[in-house]
């Protein structure tokens, strides 16, 4: 993804109360999942400024850190380039600073390979690795879906389209707790 010339459609979070929040297009207006919060944005800024405040209000009780897979090079960048791009206020910038200290955020492709000395793994690699539930979808099935969406808004679809974005942030959460029993305290 080209975050210069391509957009963010969705975003999808999962807490570790278990619950879930998926914030997508209002296009995909009355899908609804269980254990899980959703929005629904009328464009890529709306989108985008209800993840800012979903994580904002998230920090607000107890600070907590925003775990990703591959956040580092490539979702938090993207965010941040899409987020000036549609001039939607940065909810934290301090989210790329401490690379070596985990706080804020824990990128679990740098935490999973002691920050890029082993063999980089995808996520569903490092999933199964761990045993950890994969989502039905694949990625690069998803992405088809979605443009096939884009195209002509389905309703079916966008619900086939939250479940695996949940899915993938549930897949991120269990490597996340994983990292946190086993490794973290090498950081």
């Amino acid at each position: 993804m080209d975050p210069l010339t391509q957009q963010i459609v969705a975003g999808y979070l999962n807490l570790e109360s278990g619950e879930s929040v998926a914030i997508i297009p209002s296009k995909a207006n009355g899908v609804t999942l269980p254990n899980c919060i959703v929005y629904f944005g009328d464009t890529e800024g709306a989108i985008l400024q209800q993840l800012w405040l979903t994580l904002e209000a998230l920090n607000k009780p107890q600070k907590s850190s925003l775990l990703t897979f591959n956040g580092r090079t490539f979702v938090l960048p993207c965010l941040y380039l899409r987020s000036s791009v549609n001039r939607v206020p940065i909810g934290n910038f301090d989210l790329l600073q401490e690379r070596y200290r985990p706080n804020d955020h824990v990128d679990l492709l740098e935490a999973f390979t002691f920050h890029n000395i082993t063999t980089k793994p995808t996520l569903l690699e490092l999933g199964e690795v761990y045993g950890i539930e994969r989502p039905p979808i694949p990625e690069t099935e998803q992405q088809q879906l979605l443009l096939s969406t884009q195209a002509a808004p389905n309703p079916a679809i966008w619900t086939i389209l939250a479940k695996n974005g949940v899915a993938y942030a549930k897949l991120i959460m269990g490597l996340g707790m994983v990292w946190n029993r086993t490794l973290r305290r090498i950081f």
